[in-house]
């Protein structure tokens, strides 16, 4: 019999509470299992579980073995580490507990990449949003949410998670929107079942913690508070991994933006360890790495407020350009038409001076002709008085 296996398949049935799904963790058959927990029970001279068809309950002598068992395996595996930490690599089953709104929106893709750069390590990943414990549950990391108080688990802090307090654009038109967190007391609020009223609205600062403000429903998903809001049935405070996409479309609008709450963090929580796995420590580190000083929900909003300003910005440059073209155009039409007024007027007085010209010339012509033919008709008169003189004086003389 080895003593560890035994060991192993005792503390995955009290963890799981179940034969099968401690096999199906471990990677082995239930009858394998079962035997395990026989021949260690057997070894021990004790009970430590007591089977039934539908269920396993520990004996009070199986969970004082369970503690010190566990501690037992975890110094094994803090020494196995001590050697195995001198390399990078990381290996082996990897159990994580996750909250569940933040789990499915935005833990999948940051566990694809981190086994892709770990393909050795497994992972069983938990989404809850209760509390879980650690070393009761054999979690190796739990990431949570908020405000941790102090204890003797390890917290590191992965990015920072913003609140937003937000309602629907129909609920605000009903209902008016409040202006001060004092206002809030005229409306409706939708409680995520977690964290209490103070909790909330204290992080607006203390002298709000006390507000009593009214709520209709309460529940313990902020997915389905988020949809609420949506469907204007009240005011939400909500992160922003949560609401980023719908404040975008505009089906929920930020208000109280002069009073932004004090921001949580999203926290990767493990047991203290002289030694800590590598498993645990690339895992946290790759989180650390993906997620960042600003996560990608909110730094898209950054982005839509910098592209607004450049949008806004060379939209103000073309206006300008526009108006500078489009006096230039004016400036060049009316020094066209000036000049068109001026070589009209030009033309036009050529045009008198030409014709006044013609009409002298016409005129002097006029004259010349009228002195021509008045010459040609005294010198024809003379010329046939001449002819009618010698003509008499001719006759005259015959006589």
């Amino acid at each position: 019999m080895d003593r560890i296996d035994t060991m192993k398949a005792f503390t995955a049935v009290v963890q799981e509470g179940s034969f099968t799904k401690a096999a199906d963790r471990l990677g082995l058959s239930s009858q394998l299992v079962s035997k395990y927990v026989s021949q260690l029970e057997e070894h021990l001279k004790v009970r430590l579980l007591n089977r039934t068809t539908r269920r396993v309950n520990v004996t009070e002598a199986g969970r004082a073995y369970f503690e010190r068992c566990q501690q037992v395996l975890i110094d094994i595996e803090e020494m196995d580490n001590a050697l195995t930490n001198l390399s990078e690599t990381a290996s082996g089953l990897l159990k994580v507990s996750a909250p569940m709104s933040f789990g499915i929106h935005h833990l999948p893709s940051a566990l694809v990449q981190f086994q892709q750069q770990h393909p050795d390590v497994r992972l069983d990943i938990t989404l809850t949003d209760k509390k879980v414990d650690l070393l009761e549950d054999g979690v190796d990391v739990a990431l949570r949410i908020g405000q941790l108080s102090s204890s003797s688990l390890i917290a590191k802090k992965l990015t920072p998670i913003k609140l937003v307090v937000c309602a629907s654009p129909e609920y605000l038109a009903e209902r008016g929107e409040p202006k001060t967190p004092a206002d809030l007391i005229h409306h409706n609020y939708l409680h995520f079942s977690y964290s209490d009223l103070g909790a909330a609205f204290g992080r607006f600062g203390e002298h709000f913690s006390a507000l009593k403000i009214p709520s209709d429903l309460a529940c313990n998903n902020g997915d389905m508070l988020v949809e609420a809001a949506i469907a204007g049935r009240g005011i939400v405070v909500q992160p922003t991994f949560l609401v980023s996409k719908a404040l975008r479309s505009g089906k929920l609008k930020a208000i109280l933006t002069d009073y932004t709450p004090e921001p949580f963090g999203l926290y990767a929580v493990y047991v203290h360890r002289k030694f800590l796995a590598s498993k645990v420590r690339c895992f946290v580190d790759a989180l650390s790495q993906y997620y960042g000083k600003t996560p990608y929900w909110d730094a898209l909003d950054e982005a839509s407020f910098l592209a607004l300003a450049s949008f806004l910005a060379l939209a103000s440059f073309l206006a300008l350009a526009s108006f500078l073209a489009l006096a230039s155009f004016l400036a060049l039409a009316s020094f066209l038409a000036l000049a068109s007024f001026l070589a009209l007027a030009s033309f036009l007085a050529l045009a008198s001076f030409l014709a006044l010209a013609s009409f002298l010339a016409l005129a002097s012509f006029l004259a010349l002709a009228s002195f021509l033919a008045l010459a040609s008709f005294l010198a024809l008169a003379s010329f046939l008085a001449l002819v009618s003189f010698l003509v008499l004086k001719l006759s005259a003389s015959e006589r």
